[in-house]
């Protein structure tokens, strides 16, 4: 492991936070890293600023997984599950990925399932038809005690916890995510589908800023979180 990267021990979680640039010339150097399956999702991207910020993201995974894993970046040969969780085989780790707009947030972590999950606060036109689905009468009680931008905060906040929890469990968005007690840090989850784990998750909030709300889920007990920030100096 190269010696500016922090030791993970078991149990431990890393969070890596960066801010995705959008320029070609930024880039040249992620760009050169990419599989020839990353290099055809980029090209499909209709917009150049997201192809630019997904050649930024996924570059910045590599760098990030391959000192853990003691491999180049430009040799990390990644796996995709039927449920679309990103897996890296034969590396000892588990990692997941969530951006937003121009923020990058990726957790590592060694022996326990987990996922991760980050949104930009903002004005949403459809977010009481979200919570009316997917929200608890509780968790909506929660999100209008608030007022203002505080309000939104506090929706993002349920959401990020409701995505983290699925990622982790290797899920995507199902029915009955209102019965999913996501006020609380520890949670027993169980979506009935085979392809996704069940168990009990902890769940915490990330340190991003009060633009931004986060969270990350790990499979087991509460894990010791650490912070760091790419690139690191």
């Amino acid at each position: 492991m190269n010696d500016i990267y922090p030791p993970l021990s078991d149990g431990d979680v890393h969070i890596w936070s960066a801010v995705l640039v959008d320029t070609e010339y930024e880039n040249q150097p992620y760009f050169s890293l990419l599989a020839p399956n990353e290099t055809r999702r980029a090209d499909a991207f209709h917009f150049e600023r997201d192809r630019q910020r997904f050649v930024c993201g996924r570059g910045i995974v590599r760098h990030v997984l391959s000192s853990y894993a003691g491999t180049p970046a430009v040799e990390l040969s990644f796996h995709r599950t039927k449920k679309g969780k990103l897996e890296l085989p034969g590396s000892g780790l588990a990692f997941n990925v969530a951006h937003s707009e121009s923020r990058l947030v990726v957790a590592v972590g060694k022996t326990r399932a987990l996922g991760v999950d980050v949104e930009w606060v903002r004005p949403l036109d459809e977010r009481e038809g979200v919570m009316a689905r997917f929200f608890s009468s509780a968790e909506r009680d929660y999100v209008s005690a608030g007022h203002g931008a505080e309000s939104s905060r506090r929706f993002f906040r349920c959401w990020t916890r409701k995505e983290a929890v699925l990622k982790a469990a290797g899920c995507g968005l199902i029915d009955g995510l209102e019965r999913m007690d996501i006020l609380c840090d520890g949670i027993v989850f169980d979506s009935g589908e085979p392809e996704c784990q069940a168990g009990a998750f902890h769940l915490a909030d990330l340190k991003l800023g009060e633009d931004w709300r986060g969270a990350v889920a790990v499979l087991g007990g509460k894990a010791p979180i650490s912070y760091f920030t790419w690139p690191r100096n």
